[in-house]
């Protein structure tokens, strides 16, 4: 009896001191984030740590209808955008304004928290002291809210990192040298984007890209990569188990498609040859590799038809008038 008692005392002893760990690890943690963040919640914005000074947010009351807060910053103190959201839909795009505008749907209860810092805006879905440890294993759910950021149409952004779990993105009219984007669901979509890098990592979320692009890194577990590229890019690295790489490419363009794995498809509207087990089009500059199982590679030129668009949906046709009933014959006479 003794034994066991003193067993349990042990045992629970463990417990309290491995409670009593995670919950200073958690005040830690929060009072880390308080200092690094600034809550926008309040009226009254307020200095908490080591924001610039060029990260005063102004209220703006004309832009971003439907909404609650809507915050400003000059755009020549931004070069990086970083976005760390949880659910929702999150838009990027040019627009005819002057400085960085952003704002969320719905800041009621778990509203956005920002910074500026050595030129990298970074905007949060909320305070990480609220879902540390629990919004990231799926054990609370916050709900969805959008995200709107508008860029004056001269804006050329060195880095867009979008980090998300559930999200559509649409991303329009914008330079931006590389995108860093890892999510684990929704439809991406880019239309009109020049770009130079693109990173994806993401498990189930279809991407549709329209306009340049210079290299690509797609890692899925089951999604697809559809592009209309008015431009012939240098590279593309595809790493799936159950995907597909859709593009049409300018009628000049010249690529070399190489797939590793197993039972994978690859048709072109080019005339390709075989070499040392590569589909070759003309100077092969466009280097494709695919790795992975159950994939499939379409190629199509630009004057073919263009690749279906992801999520997108179409007008469905007026119905057509039925027929109007002939009148029956008069009866002969007798």
């Amino acid at each position: 009896m003794k034994k066991s008692a003193i067993a349990r005392i042990v045992i629970w002893s463990l417990v309290i001191a491995l409670l009593i760990g995670l919950l200073a690890i958690g005040l830690g943690y929060r009072s880390f984030r308080n200092a690094k963040y600034r809550n926008l919640w309040n009226n009254n914005v307020t200095n908490q740590g080591d924001n610039t000074s060029g990260a005063a947010a102004l209220k703006t009351s004309t832009d971003f209808s439907n909404t609650e807060d809507n915050y400003s910053i000059p755009a020549d103190e931004v070069r990086e955008i970083s976005v760390d959201w949880a659910a929702g839909k999150i838009t990027v795009s040019s627009a005819d304004v002057t400085e960085i505008r952003f704002s969320e749907t719905d800041s009621s209860k778990y509203p956005m928290v920002w910074k500026l810092k050595n030129g990298k805006l970074d905007i949060d879905f909320c305070e990480d002291d609220l879902h540390f440890g629990f919004r990231n294993f799926g054990f609370l759910n916050f709900g969805e809210k959008d995200l709107t950021i508008l860029v004056p149409r001269d804006f050329s952004c060195e880095e867009l990192e979008v980090d998300t779990a559930s999200t559509t993105l649409e991303v329009s009219d914008l330079t931006i040298r590389k995108v860093d984007l890892d999510t684990a669901s929704g439809i991406c979509r880019f239309q009109n984007c020049n770009i130079s890098e693109l990173d994806i990592d993401t498990a189930s979320g279809d991407v549709f890209f329209q306009g340049t692009l210079d290299a690509l890194d797609f890692d899925a577990a089951s999604a697809g990569f559809t592009g209309v590229l008015s431009n012939i890019p240098n590279r593309m690295a595809v790493d799936s188990m159950s995907g597909e790489l859709d593009l049409t490419l300018p009628e000049n363009a010249g690529f070399t498609v190489k797939m590793d794995g197993m039972n994978n498809d690859f048709t072109s509207d080019f005339p390709t040859t075989m070499r040392g087990g590569s589909y070759v089009c003309g100077d092969g500059r466009l280097l494709i590799d695919m790795d992975g199982m159950n994939n499939d590679v379409t190629i199509r030129k630009a004057a073919s038809s263009p690749a279906a668009v992801p999520g997108a949906t179409t007008v469905p046709e007026a119905p057509t008038a039925p027929e109007a009933p002939t009148a029956p014959d008069a009866p002969t006479a007798p």
